[in-house]
């Protein structure tokens, strides 16, 4: 893989890293920055989070052909955890991923995803109690709260669980904790 990032222009990363100190300015500014790095390094520009690999696809038939390709499509780890609910498929990607998405992509019009923003909103404001509640003067892991977040919002919408359900399945946050060791 390191071979083949070497192909892909981008900004000088550091050992450890990588260009994750470009990143460290308000979540507003964050995409101002992608937008140089393309202007200056061209449709394609990776950069490193950590040990982590990242290219940024300026090109909107570019960005159509990874969206719609079942061979590209792969999730990240933070999906793995879906897996052991409700197998390969929509949320999870891999070679069902196609077959799964031309059955439900009818379901996904503007008007049904306006039905759902009540939900979206209701788990938008519960991340913000929670992380409000936080020390502002500690550092602390915002992972288990936005998975916690994403995955209220997917049980309520997809899986069509109230929030008393999915706050009761209790597997589902045995499996959340054990994807992120």
């Amino acid at each position: 893989m390191l071979e083949l990032a070497k192909l892909v222009p981008g900004p000088p990363a550091l050992p450890l890293l990588g260009n994750a100190l470009i990143f460290m300015v308000h979540a507003k500014e964050q995409l101002k920055i992608v937008n140089q790095l393309t202007s200056k390094y061209g449709d394609y520009v990776k950069f490193w989070l950590g040990p982590d690999l990242n290219i940024c696809v300026k090109n909107p038939a570019d960005i159509r052909f990874l969206l719609t390709s079942n061979t590209v499509n792969q999730k990240g780890p933070v999906y793995e955890f879906f897996k052991n609910f409700i197998g390969d498929g929509i949320l999870t990607g891999g070679k069902h991923w196609k077959a799964h998405r031309k059955i439900v992509m009818p379901s996904y019009n503007k008007k049904a995803v306006q039905q759902f923003s009540s939900v979206f909103n209701k788990e938008a404001e519960d991340l913000a109690k929670a992380l409000s509640k936080k020390d502002p003067h500690q550092t602390f892991n915002v992972y288990f709260d936005v998975v916690n977040c994403t995955t209220q919002s997917v049980c309520q919408t997809l899986l069509g669980l109230t929030k008393e359900e999915s706050l009761n399945l209790t597997r589902l946050r045995e499996v959340m904790l054990e994807t992120h060791k």
